[in-house]
């Protein structure tokens, strides 16, 4: 399909064979179909049917449709694992080798150079998607300024896409995670995740999700306020007690509960 890409014959309007760049030409263009879905489409033989002009129009748009999902996937994922990287976080880290270094000058830092990559190539990749659309207006549907920066974007464009797949996979094979940390942290909160799972048990025993919610708010931010447990600030609260039991209410506050489904989420990625 590389091959095809690279190879493709076209014929130009005065009828002279022409060797093809990346992304033009009838293989290239039926490669580019076979890679987006439009092999089967009414679309694609619409396509097929049109002048050059209109050709050169939609052309650009599925091919670079075809990098930019995975490039705004692999810039959020690096997101999230330099959020989760930071020192007062710490619940992943992508790999980090012996005797490499970090912040130059703060030695305890592990910065998370390779997900930085990969979210700063990503912004590439937007700029040429900006370009692909740009070349969507011709004169006359007929000029041909769009070719120069097809010449480049396509080649460019996935060589950088592979790149940045090339260094997320190393990432996701070693990448390491802390289970202990993730608890610790959601400790800090004083217990305050279960906020919702008590304003809905509150709203089963008849009452009003108005006033739940006001019992639920208040408890919440005196936890935040004082530093103090969520849980025993509710056990406190008449309002609560009267109509959650303490058994219910400790039920309520188990971290089991969101891993429930978590079997079936794997199972449905194939893990």
């Amino acid at each position: 399909m590389i091959d095809c890409l690279y190879t493709g014959q076209a014929t130009d309007s005065q009828g002279r064979n022409q060797r093809c760049p990346p992304g033009s030409g009838s293989r290239a263009n039926a490669c580019e179909a076979m890679t987006t879905g439009w092999a089967t489409s009414s679309l694609w033989r619409w396509y097929h049917a049109s002048n050059a002009a209109y050709s050169r129009v939609v052309r650009p748009s599925p091919s670079e449709a075809g990098r930019s999902t995975p490039r705004s996937s692999l810039e959020k994922f690096a997101t999230e694992i330099r959020a989760l990287q930071k020192t007062e976080v710490r619940e992943a880290e992508e790999p980090f080798d012996e005797g490499q270094t970090g912040s130059s000058a703060m030695p305890h830092k592990r910065n998370p150079e390779l997900c930085e990559r990969v979210t700063g190539l990503a912004r590439i990749l937007r700029g040429y998607a900006v370009t692909s659309m740009e070349n969507v207006a011709l004169w006359h549907e007929r000029d041909i300024s769009h070719s120069s920066t097809e010449r480049i974007v396509f080649p460019d464009a996935t060589l950088v896409l592979d790149y940045m797949l090339t260094i997320f996979t190393g990432v996701m094979e070693r990448l390491t995670v802390f289970p202990e940390h993730m608890r610790e942290n959601l400790e800090r909160s004083y217990g305050l995740v279960f906020s919702q799972r008590v304003l809905l048990a509150l709203i089963e025993t008849g009452l009003s999700r108005q006033d739940a919610y006001a019992i639920v708010q208040r408890n919440a931010m005196q936890a935040w306020k004082s530093r103090t447990s969520f849980f025993d600030l509710l056990l406190e609260d008449p309002e609560v007690t009267g109509r959650i039991s303490e058994e219910h209410l400790r039920g309520i506050f188990d971290y089991g509960f969101y891993l429930t489904n978590i079997g079936a989420t794997f199972e449905r990625l194939g893990l």
